[in-house]
């Protein structure tokens, strides 16, 4: 098992990983590339709500990065909970 540190870091190195994935790809979305059988590409506007163009998997990997790095903090508080309640 990992320690807490080590999740904490990769959290924050996946929410990095994520963020960075989600900001490039709302940069570079509203043309969708369609190659062609003959080595040519067709270039389509795609006209969409933002939420649509900077949905990724960057942003899968940003949430796993959140998750990793709060998770700790919520299981030192639960077992802290049940040591008062114990007492």
């Amino acid at each position: 098992m990992m320690t807490t540190q080590a999740l904490r870091i990769a959290g924050a190195i996946l929410l990095l990983i994520g963020g960075i994935k989600a900001w490039t790809h709302s940069q570079s979305a509203g043309l969708l590339r369609l190659p062609t059988c003959l080595g040519e590409d067709i270039l389509v506007r795609v006209d969409t709500s933002v939420w649509h163009q900077v949905h990724c998997w960057g942003c899968y990997v940003a949430l796993l990065g959140m998750a990793l790095m709060i998770a700790p903090s919520l299981q030192r508080r639960r077992q802290r909970i049940s040591k008062t309640v114990a007492r």
